[in-house]
């Protein structure tokens, strides 16, 4: 696979795949791919290693090379002449001036799988309009405002990554029904990802009920203005307890849940209608029964009882989280310091489906590629990096 992407919507589709043993070879400009320096997204650095470019790059092998240039150009359609899948997220536009955009490549090579990750979709206003998923998945795509406690609240802030990660896990299944289909037939084809179609996908049973009318949910105590009280079903609420964690209730169907949950918190039987006609108030009563036990005297009882919840965790205790170690959610990779997250496909067959190795430094593999995979020698690389086509790689980062 060539990868030509920058952040972390593509490039983590393709470490998804390279941990399922695909290799990826990363094209970058001489300047790098603009997650490498970010502030945010590089850093920390730990052992010379950004931990947030490694996130998205662990395993894949680097080359640099200077697509402004003719020359550029030409060894780019060389690695995409031998490769199965081409992976890119630059915008269309930017595409076609370089001659590297679908129509072009589909004749010169029409069994290449061409996987390409946009903003905002192939067509329409927006088609050439740039966007990181904080736009058009989570702003764009009507999820941003539907998460606001209430209507008036400012807004809330944005899990950075979460629309990428989302879409480049559709692009990774787009591409396994792309290379299944070039089996049966020979020939390659585009697969077209948008970030906000993903937004739109992830929040199409939201959007279908607002589409007919239907009030937004209310059984986690979603406020609907400013001075309105918590009301929640119980039974799929979420509570605070008396040492400061909340528990988030999971009996979704609420007929069959809520009187374990009632039975549980030692409230007299009621049946669903009598709470749903004091919701506020009985609402309001749980809230102060949550708050006379832990999280842990709670999980007991729950347990016990039968009644479902999980413990509401906080971000920076999930890489060392016994479940996420246990079922390889949070694992280690071979020349990595820190823990990365796994992908989350597990197969039976094919591989330990695990990160490989850790990002490459810029350049790291240019020499490698240019001599075993495009047969040059080294004067010819020498003259490449002599005319600012390719680099040595980078010492660091």
């Amino acid at each position: 696979m060539i990868e030509l992407a920058t952040v972390i919507a593509a490039p983590s589709a393709a470490a998804v795949l390279c941990d399922l043993g695909c290799d990826v070879i990363k094209v970058e400009e001489p300047t790098g791919d603009t997650w490498r320096h970010t502030e945010g997204g590089a850093g920390p650095v730990i052992d010379r290693q950004p931990v947030g470019f490694t996130q998205q790059n662990r395993g894949k092998r680097g080359i640099v090379l200077n697509l402004r240039t003719a020359r550029g150009l030409q060894l780019m359609r060389e690695l995409l002449s031998s490769a199965d899948i081409f992976l890119t997220n630059v915008r269309s536009r930017a595409l076609e001036k370089m001659g590297l955009d679908f129509p072009t490549i589909s004749v010169l090579f029409p069994r290449l799988i061409f996987a390409h990750l946009s903003a905002w979709g192939s067509a329409g206003p927006k088609v050439d309009d740039p966007g990181y998923d904080f736009g058009p998945f989570w702003a764009g795509s009507g999820l941003m405002d539907y998460v606001r406690p209430f209507a008036d609240s400012p807004m809330p802030r944005f899990p950075g990554g979460i629309g990428d990660n989302t879409t480049a896990m559709q692009l990774v299944a787009g591409i396994g029904l792309a290379l299944y289909h070039r089996e049966r037939t020979g020939r390659g084809q585009l697969v077209d990802t948008a970030l906000f179609r993903s937004g739109m996908w992830c929040m199409s049973q939201p959007l279908i009920q607002a589409s007919h009318g239907i009030e937004r949910f209310t059984s986690a105590g979603r406020k609907l203005e400013a001075d309105s009280e918590r009301a929640t079903l119980l039974a799929s609420g979420s509570f605070l307890c008396a040492d400061g964690v909340w528990l988030m209730m999971l009996g979704l169907e609420t007929a069959r849940h809520f009187p374990r949950v009632v039975d549980a918190l030692g409230i007299a039987p009621m049946s669903l209608e009598e709470w749903k006609a004091n919701i506020v108030a009985n609402t309001r009563r749980a809230d102060e029964i949550f708050l006379t036990k832990t999280s842990d005297e709670w999980s007991d009882i729950f347990r016990e009882k039968d009644v479902w919840f999980t413990p509401v965790r906080k971000s920076e205790d999930m890489m060392t989280d016994e479940q996420a170690i246990s079922s390889g959610a949070s694992v280690e990779a071979p020349g990595v310091p820190f823990r990365l997250v796994a992908n989350p496909i597990k197969l039976s067959e094919g591989g330990p489906n695990m990160p490989c190795g850790p990002a490459p430094r810029l350049g790291q593999h240019s020499e490698e590629v240019l001599s075993q995979d495009l047969g040059l020698t080294p004067s010819e690389i020498n003259a490449l990096r002599a005319a600012g086509i390719t680099n040595a790689a980078e010492t660091d980062v």
